[in-house]
């Protein structure tokens, strides 16, 4: 069943509001493109990075908003822009965890370090009354949940990346997060997708 035909069929009228931190559309469609491209929803975009932005507001329709803003707890911090630049992040590369990995260290080769500002969510008006929370921030997931908390008091539904090996250096992992959302009332319902990489050097004749 599409979710159009879902809304018929329960009377939904609506328009869900989806905040999304870390919109930039490098992967792809979002987690939530079923009920954006039906028309059931509008999105409260955020995304720092200039030509990421540009894309976005090239393609949004007429109740999406975004904002070229980097959030966080509205402190400034250090951001590192690496080769690969869904590798980019606020923590630094921790190489000798990524060693282990195929592709890792070259991927998340540091080309430029600079400070970023960011914006507590709860300070941003038109992030309130959302319905959905989807994240992306390489490691920042848990700092910017910390200083959302009035957000995330509508919030029903949270996608967030979340990782299980710290490939940054003092990164909180997917348990940090599971025990800070079960502790404003969330419960954990799935793993939508799992990535993963080969340990080195278990790649033979690029097999």
């Amino acid at each position: 069943m599409s979710a159009k035909k879902l809304a018929e069929v329960l009377g939904y009228e609506g328009s869900i509001q989806v905040v999304d931190v870390g919109a930039n559309p490098i992967d792809g469609k979002p987690p939530y493109h079923g009920i954006y491209y039906e028309d059931l929803a509008h999105v409260i975009g955020f995304e720092p990075n200039p030509e990421a932005f540009a894309k976005l507001e090239a393609v949004k329709k007429d109740r999406d908003q975004f904002f070229m803003q980097a959030i966080g707890d509205g402190k400034k911090h250090k951001y590192n822009m690496c080769i690969a630049e869904g590798m980019s992040s606020n923590f630094d590369p921790d190489l000798e965890v990524m060693k282990r990995f195929q592709m890792y260290p070259e991927l998340s080769k540091i080309v430029e370090t600079s400070e970023m500002g960011t914006t507590r969510l709860d300070d941003i008006d038109a992030a309130k009354g959302s319905d959905m929370f989807k994240i992306d921030v390489q490691g920042s997931e848990l700092r910017i949940f910390q200083n959302a908390e009035k957000v995330l008091e509508d919030v029903v539904l949270v996608h967030t990346e979340a990782m299980f090996v710290p490939i940054y250096k003092n990164q909180p992992l997917f348990a940090d997060q599971d025990i800070f959302l079960r502790e404003h009332g969330f419960h954990f319902h799935a793993i939508k997708d799992v990535k993963a990489r080969a340990y080195r050097p278990l790649i033979i004749n690029g097999d």
